[in-house]
């Protein structure tokens, strides 16, 4: 027996249960046709509400906008519903930018030190280059290149490491046959990330290129 809020009843027979996770939703929520659903709510000829879903969620406030321009209709984003939702979603978006600006300077200064080891230990090998000839931009361009090289190697590996890490992760199931974490491995954005380590990279090998070019090619030698 379904009974609605403004009083109609009516005896509907039970096609089918579902469980969404959500105990609150789960005990209290119907689906019916709309031919069926009209006469609980005394709306013959229309409906309390329509529910618009957008594969971009984040369009949703400029949806909404055009939407209430043309109709003149009350438009709510899911944004303005869940404020508190949205609030703890860029909470953890930012929380997630930080560390990945902490994890690019730390490639920075990892770079940065070993290429300075690096030029070092062949003080003696970029003084016979200078002596023989060979220019303060060319020795630099060495350093750059090699930077960039090693970005771009261990940012590859970095990636398919973590493709397939979160791969593994999305395959892990619990008791109930649901994933165990909500991991999307194409949402990881290993393209960006590639991009910002390799630029990372030469930009750690800037000092280092500088500090080799500046090599005095006599004293070099002498050590």
């Amino acid at each position: 027996m379904l009974r609605s809020e403004r009083g109609p009843e009516r005896l509907i027979a039970v096609t089918g249960i579902f469980k969404i996770g959500l105990s609150s939703l789960d005990k209290r929520v119907v689906f019916i046709s709309i031919r069926t659903a009209r006469p609980f709510f005394a709306l013959p000829e229309g409906v309390t509400s329509i529910s618009i879903k957008l594969s971009d969620p984040t369009n949703a406030p400029q949806v909404s906008d055009s939407l209430r321009n043309l109709t003149g209709l009350k438009v709510t984003p899911r944004q303005g519903k869940n404020t508190s939702l949205q609030g703890a979603l860029d909470s953890q978006g930012r929380t997630g930018n930080f560390i990945q600006a902490f994890a690019l300077i730390a490639i920075i200064i990892s770079i940065a030190s070993a290429l300075l080891l690096t030029t070092y230990r062949r003080r003696a090998e970029i003084g016979i280059m200078r002596a023989a000839g060979i220019s303060r931009s060319f020795v630099a361009g060495v350093f750059v290149l090699q930077g960039v090289f090693i970005g771009m190697i261990a940012s590859f590996i970095g990636a398919l490491a973590g493709y397939q890490l979160c791969v593994l992760l999305a395959t892990l199931k619990g008791t109930n046959g649901r994933p165990l974490l909500p991991i999307a491995p194409s949402e990881g954005g290993y393209l960006l990330v590639i991009t910002l380590t390799i630029l990372g990279a030469a930009l750690a090998a800037i000092m280092p290129a500088r500090a080799a070019a500046a090599i005095d090619p006599v004293e070099a030698i002498q050590q």
